[in-house]
């Protein structure tokens, strides 16, 4: 099978084919992935026995040689039944690369021009067909503002989208709407559609094609009626025009019709297609309507070669101009993306917060929304106890983007950007306005969330530091020999840590005392270690198993055990202190900020 799915009978017959040899080796796979993974289950079994009768019976050496048998066992486990199935769709698709170089599909182009001819024939006016077009390769005209709303959950971000959409006076028909451009292949998730609070009807992929392919082909014919009216061509030039124009027809649909995203041959494709429509768009004067019309066809299948649109239908209102609400909703998934090894401090950072589970607060969005209206909004808001901290977008020169607060002067169809200031709140907004298409493919925000003050990481803190204080002070009474006047200190030490935050008041938004933030959850990962540390210490020099020792003193304490313990808690300690008040002074410096637009609410 090609890299990408094909549209005719060959096609659904390799697919169907292939479905079949899945299903009939599915259980055959199934059953030899359940030997495998016995197998190596009861092998680190073995393994593990043997290490266990083999403490202080045999050489290090005969250790060693198990401990590397068991670690090659649990490597070939992870690779085998963790990491191969989560990349099971990747595989296939390098596959499918390596099968279809060649080719990035095909259609019956005939039946197809031929079916949505007919559809556009019967079901779709002149005046529609424009506008649908219009609506694609220049969407700031029919849509006046548009307002997107990103919340982010757990794994997912849900996005909101309010279109203001402007429906030109004295159109009679329904206004096809092409309300969204996903890539090829993906789906959309929970997704709700609305006009003016109501359900509203969309085409589904069938009709969508064949009102694409119909209005395109228009396109076309207007132009091939051009080349026939030019006088300033003669008949070899206008029959060879006309083919050359035919030709590119034919490969545009194909594009446009393929379901599959495109490879690197139908990019090139792609290139080849939309640089030939322009180049005959050249043959007519600018702004002609031959012209007009193979630019806008150029502009559609530059759009949806890769992309499709998902159309709604608007009613018409003939007798004014009228303003529709066009909104949706849909669940998003974010991709992960990790710091490479080059950059060794922020990949040991991204892995270790990947181990203990600290949920990430950070975002970065693509803004090609921002050019699809005359004026746009986006508000993105942080998870329930956090503000936005830190929000950024690419700079660009001021040619490009006006970025200054003094309006005066400046010209309205100049474009331009603001951001709300941070001051604390859980939202971030930024305002744009007449962004070109070309500068909305360069534009991202990239925003950071942390956690209100006093957060997860006041209780990691306080555990911390009571941590030190218990710490230091059953070392002080070691050195003393007084070791028994401690004897409930393995209770207390166990205890106290984890109940200091809530003696001090502070309010936790976890679900337990490892919770929050990266430096939280890592800051109480080090205090339960030492505090485990240190009673199972204690208890071994009160019974004798292991005897005090004197040396050159550190903070008072002279026992190497206890010096170690008392040096890493104290460690720990200030380094959670330091996090927790550069965040907190982080936070009221932002919330302090003078507010440029009084209003009649204010905190005391």
């Amino acid at each position: 099978m090609s890299e990408q799915m094909h549209c005719g009978t060959e096609g659904r017959a390799l697919v169907e084919t292939g479905d079949r040899g899945d299903s009939g080796s599915a259980s055959g796979i199934g059953r030899w992935y359940g030997a495998s993974r016995l197998a190596i289950f009861i092998a680190l079994i073995t393994v593990f026995l043997l290490i266990v009768n083999a403490i202080g019976e045999r050489s290090y050496l005969y250790l060693v040689v198990l401990i590397t048998i068991g670690l090659m066992l649990v490597a070939v486990h992870i690779w085998v039944f963790v990491y191969r199935p989560t990349r099971v769709g990747e595989r296939r698709r390098k596959q499918r690369g390596r099968d279809g170089l060649a080719s990035n599909g095909h259609v019956d182009v005939n039946e197809l021009l031929t079916a949505a001819i007919n559809y556009v024939k019967a079901d779709v006016a002149p005046t529609q067909a424009k506008r649908y077009i219009e609506a694609i390769v220049d969407p700031s005209k029919l849509r006046g503002r548009v307002v997107e709303t990103v919340r982010p959950l757990n794994r997912t971000v849900r996005q909101q989208v309010s279109i203001t959409l402007e429906v030109p006076k004295g159109d009679e028909e329904d206004l096809y709407f092409p309300l969204m451009f996903p890539l090829k292949g993906e789906l959309q998730d929970d997704l709700e559609i609305r006009l003016d609070g109501s359900d509203v009807a969309t085409l589904n992929h069938a009709e969508y094609l064949l009102l694409t392919v119909g209005t395109f082909f228009s396109q076309i014919l207007d132009g091939l009626a051009g080349i026939k009216n030019n006088p300033t061509l003669n008949p070899i030039l206008k029959e060879r025009w006309s083919n050359e124009l035919k030709t590119l027809a034919v490969k545009a649909i194909n594009l446009i019709a393929i379901r599959a995203r495109l490879s690197a041959t139908g990019k090139a494709r792609l290139g080849e297609c939309a640089t030939g429509i322009e180049r005959v768009a050249e043959l007519f004067d600018p702004g002609s309507e031959s012209a007009d019309a193979l630019v806008r066809a150029a502009g559609l299948v530059k759009i949806l070669a890769g992309h499709y649109a998902i159309v709604a239908v608007v009613p018409s209102t003939p007798d004014r101009k009228s303003r529709r609400i066009v909104a949706y909703e849909r669940y998003q998934i974010p991709s992960l993306k990790r710091s490479s090894f080059l950059n060794f401090p922020s990949w040991l950072k991204d892995r270790l917060a990947a181990l203990i589970g600290s949920r990430p607060i950070y975002l970065r969005l693509e803004l090609h929304n921002a050019a699809t209206a005359k004026s746009y909004h986006l508000l993105v808001e942080g998870p329930e106890g956090t503000y936005a901290a830190v929000q950024k977008m690419p700079d660009h020169s001021a040619a490009a983007f006006r970025v200054s607060e003094d309006a005066s002067g400046e010209a309205v169809a100049h474009p331009y950007r603001r951001f709300q200031r941070r001051r604390g709140q859980r939202y971030l907004h930024v305002y744009m306005r007449s962004v070109s298409t070309e500068l909305a493919d360069d534009l991202w925000l990239s925003a950071k969330f942390y956690e209100v003050p006093p957060g997860s990481i006041a209780i990691s803190a306080a555990a911390a530091v009571s941590s030190f204080v218990l710490i230091y002070l059953i070392a002080a009474i070691a050195v003393a020999g007084q070791l028994k006047l401690g004897a409930n200190f393995p209770a207390i030490i166990l205890a106290f840590p984890a109940a200091a935050g809530a003696f001090a008041g502070f309010e936790s938004r976890s679900t337990g005392l490892v919770g929050g933030t990266l430096v939280s959850r890592a800051s109480s990962l080090l205090t339960l270690v030492l505090v485990l540390s240190a009673a199972g210490l204690f208890e071994a020099q009160v019974t004798g198993a292991i005897d005090l020792t004197v040396h050159r003193q550190i903070l008072g304490v002279h026992d190497t055990r206890w010096q170690i313990l008392t040096v890493l808690s104290l460690l720990n300690a200030l380094w959670t202190l330091y996090a927790w008040v550069s965040r907190t002074t982080f936070f009221y410096l932002l919330a302090d900020r003078p507010n440029d637009q009084p209003g009649p609410i204010s905190w005391e």
